[in-house]
């Protein structure tokens, strides 16, 4: 086990400039031969060695065992501990936060205050390969997928190449005792679950999955950190204090653009974006403009070609620039043709954007939407209002004020982003085409 934690201290650099060490010790395991290994290492490296352990008040008895059990570990090894006691239910009460949130928090908020230097936990790889599957399973980019990072901060992990099969022949090796948290022996949460019964069904498959996924974590771990170097030289370059530069964004590989957003994200919001949210905001920077939520009560808009993000809905007036061809059956086919299907059918874009000329009533012209408008929609069974159906094709909300609206002097025949009447839709007769071309700009 030393071999793997001297390995991932060269590989990382996690003592490199380091004079101080404190452990982040809980009496579990995994803390206990953290603690020991670097009692072991700390001359060889020249740092002094500490602990730290936290009372959560949580456990009642137990969690005074534990602090009792650190003490006494302390004073064999001649090591500095310093403790204190919180209280995590209030705390997370208060703050109206889960109490493993709260945990963490008054936790490292401890630890952040006793530390002189890093503090090193106690993760293992047996810890990574759990959060590689949790993050899998609900969701997750690349960087969560990389698992823990070695280093973050002042935050190092000695650990994280040994696994708990390492950390407990170490133990026995060296004769240590240890303590159980008895929340750990539960299925009660998601991690407990994947530790007791998923990891034991992927290990029958292939006994190194640690290994395998500490091996993943070190590819994704070194692309990624590639990939947010470019992504860093291009958010510096883009940003200033009106907002994030847009303009040519979609010559940008999709992985830096989104680190890029991601970063400013960061720094505005202070909070990691999801996804979905991420996704959105992408979109409208490569269209150059529009709104998006970016989280309860903000948004992300494009305003003069930049990317800021407001409080409230700060939507920008659009223009829509309508341009009306008339066209006969054969220039239609022409224009529409699909060259990415090889019977060369019609592009259905182009269906979504045409009228049959002859079954116009009157003249087309354009009119402003109103709450009582109602469209049959081409091949639809049913009359809907155009603000159901604006939202049901998901308009953007900037397009919504001004939206093309066209009608004859039956009703309305077609709309931008929606389609035509059904009454009016081309079929096998239709001989004369009205296509609608419209493109968009800010006012």
């Amino acid at each position: 086990m030393i071999a793997k934690i001297e390995a991932a201290i060269r590989r990382y650099k996690l003592l490199d400039g380091v004079n101080e060490v404190t452990v982040a010790l809980s009496g579990g395991a995994d803390s206990v031969s953290l603690l020991f290994a670097l009692n072991m290492l700390k001359n060889k490296y020249g740092f002094s060695l500490y602990a730290a352990h936290f009372h959560h008040g949580i456990r009642g008895k137990e969690a005074d065992r534990d602090l009792a059990f650190c003490e006494e570990l302390c004073r064999k090894l001649s090591v500095a501990l310093f403790s204190e006691k919180g209280n995590v239910p209030l705390y997370s009460k208060e703050k109206g936060i889960s109490l493993e949130t709260g945990a963490r928090e008054l936790r490292y908020d401890f630890l952040n205050r006793v530390s002189k230097g890093v503090i090193a936990t106690a993760h293992t790889a047996s810890d990574n390969a759990e959060t590689i599957l949790f993050n899998l399973s609900r969701g997750s980019s690349a960087t969560g997928i990389r698992g823990i990072p070695p280093k973050r901060c002042n935050i190092i992990r000695p650990l994280i190449f040994c696994g708990r099969t390492d950390v407990e022949n170490f133990l026995r090796k060296n004769g240590l005792q240890f303590v159980t948290d008895s929340t750990n022996l539960t299925d009660d949460c998601s991690r407990n679950i994947i530790r007791h019964k998923v990891i034991p069904v992927l290990k029958e498959i292939n006994s190194s999955l640690e290994d395998n996924c500490s091996k993943l974590s070190v590819c994704l771990g070194e692309d990624n950190d590639f990939i947010c170097s470019i992504a860093e030289k291009e958010y510096l370059k883009r940003y200033d204090e009106t907002g994030l530069d847009i303009r040519s964004f979609n010559i940008l590989h999709p992985a830096v653009a989104k680190r890029v957003i991601i970063r400013y994200y960061n720094y505005i919001i202070k909070q990691a974006p999801d996804f979905y949210h991420i996704e959105k905001i992408y979109d409208i920077c490569l269209k150059g403009f529009g709104t998006t939520s970016a989280q309860t009560e903000l948004f992300a808009t494009i305003n003069r070609q930049r990317l800021i993000f407001t409080e409230g809905l700060e939507v920008p007036d659009l223009t829509f620039k309508v341009e009306i061809k008339n066209l006969n059956r054969d220039e239609f086919k022409a224009l529409s043709l699909d060259k990415n299907i090889p019977k060369g059918k019609i592009n259905k874009l182009f269906l979504k954007s045409a009228v049959d000329c002859d079954k116009i009533i009157g003249n087309p012209r354009m009119i402003k939407k109103n709450s009582g408008d109602t469209l049959k929609l081409a091949n639809s069974n049913c009359t809907k209002t155009l603000k159901k159906l604006i939202t049901e094709k998901k308009i953007p909300l900037e397009q919504r004020k001004n939206i093309p609206v066209f009608a004859d002097d039956e009703g309305i025949v077609w709309v931008y982003g929606v389609g035509c009447a059904d009454r009016v839709k081309i079929d096998d007769k239709t001989n004369r085409i009205i296509l609608f071309d419209i493109s968009i700009g800010e006012k």
